[in-house]
C-alpha cells in the first residue's frame, strides 16, 4: 500500500495529536481494520523518532511529540533505543577516525534515518571492529530487553470474553464487543472463535492492536477445534478499542487472517 503525500501528512499529524476529532476516529478505523495502513503507521513513527533524536522537529512539533507521541512505555523505548544507537554509532565512528574525524565532521547527507546511517557506519568498518562493535550491540540490546521484561506475577483474576471475528476485511459497521475490568481483575481472557476457513491450521499467531495504532503479539493461551484463546493483563488494556489479528497458518504455508473486535469501558 503507498499513500499520497495528504495521507502521510495525515498520518504524521495524528502521531503528533493535531488531527479534529472526526479525522481522528477515520484514521483509528482504518489501523484496526486494515494491516497495510498500520505498517505505513509503524514507518511514519520511525521517521517521528529518527527526526526528534536528530533534532529535525520544529520546536512546536517537538512539544506535541512529547506531550501526545510519548504517552505510551513502548514509545518511550523506542525512543531509547534511538538515541542509544544514535551515540553508540557517533562515538564509534569518531574514534575509528581519530583527530582528523574530531577535526572535520562532514554533515550527514538529508533524508536517511538512524537505520541507514548504521548500515554506511557498519559497512566501513574493519573486520575486527566489526566484531567489537557487534558484542557492544549485542551487550546494549541484551540489557534493553532485560530492563524491559515483565516482573509482574502470573494472574490469578480473570474475566472472560469470547469473540466472534468480524466480516469482511475492513470491518465497517461491525459492532465491537464490550467489557468491563473491575478492580480486582489481574487479567482478560479471550476465546476467539475460529471461521470455519480457519479451524485447520496448523499454528496461530494473535496480535492486540489499540486504538492508537500499537501492536503487541500475545501469547497463546490454550486453542482447540473451534477456538484460540489468549490472556491480556488488565495493566496494558485502558479504556478503549481494541482490535485482535488472528493469523492461521495452513499446513500448506498459506496464512488467513480474520479480526475480531473490542471495547473496554
Amino acid at each position: 500500500m503507498t499513500l499520497n503525500a495528504e495521507e502521510r501528512n495525515e498520518l504524521r499529524l495524528y502521531l503528533l495529536g493535531n488531527l479534529t476529532q472526526e479525522a481522528q476516529q477515520r484514521v483509528e478505523q482504518c489501523l484496526l481494520t486494515d494491516p497495510d495502513f498500520l505498517a505505513e503507521l509503524i514507518l511514519d513513527e520511525e521517521e517521528l523518532i529518527d527526526d526528534y533524536v536528530s533534532e529535525d522537529l520544529s520546536d512546536e512539533d517537538r512539544l506535541k511529540f512529547e506531550r501526545h507521541f510519548l504517552s505510551t512505555p513502548e514509545r518511550h523505548r523506542q525512543l531509547r533505543f534511538a538515541r542509544a544507537l544514535s551515540r553508540y554509532t557517533s562515538y564509534s565512528t569518531e574514534k575509528a577516525g581519530g583527530k582528523e574525524a574530531r577535526a572535520y565532521t562532514p554533515a550527514p547527507p538529508a533524508g536517511p534515518n538512524w537505520a541507514e546511517r548504521f548500515r554506511a557506519f557498519w559497512n566501513g568498518q574493519t573486520w575486527a571492529l566489526r566484531a567489537a562493535s557487534a558484542l557492544v550491540l549485542v551487550a546494549v540490546i541484551a540489557g534493553a530487553l532485560w530492563l524491559s521484561r515483565p516482573r509482574t506475577s502470573p494472574p490469578k483474576t480473570f474475566v472472560t470474553l469470547t469473540l466472534t471475528a468480524v466480516a469482511g476485511n475492513r470491518a465497517e459497521g461491525a459492532q465491537a464487543s464490550k467489557v468491563s475490568l473491575p478492580p480486582n481483575a489481574d487479567a482478560l481472557r479471550i476465546s476467539l472463535l475460529l471461521p470455519d476457513a480457519a479451524t485447520k491450521a496448523a499454528s496461530y499467531r494473535v496480535e492486540l492492536v489499540s486504538g492508537s495504532g500499537e501492536i503487541k503479539p500475545l501469547e497463546v493461551a490454550g486453542q482447540d477445534a473451534r477456538s484460540v484463546s489468549v490472556v491480556i493483563p488488565a495493566a496494558r488494556l485502558a479504556r478503549g478499542s481494541y482490535a485482535l489479528r488472528l493469523s492461521a497458518t495452513g499446513a500448506d504455508g498459506t496464512e488467513r487472517r480474520v479480526g475480531y473486535l473490542f471495547t473496554v469501558e
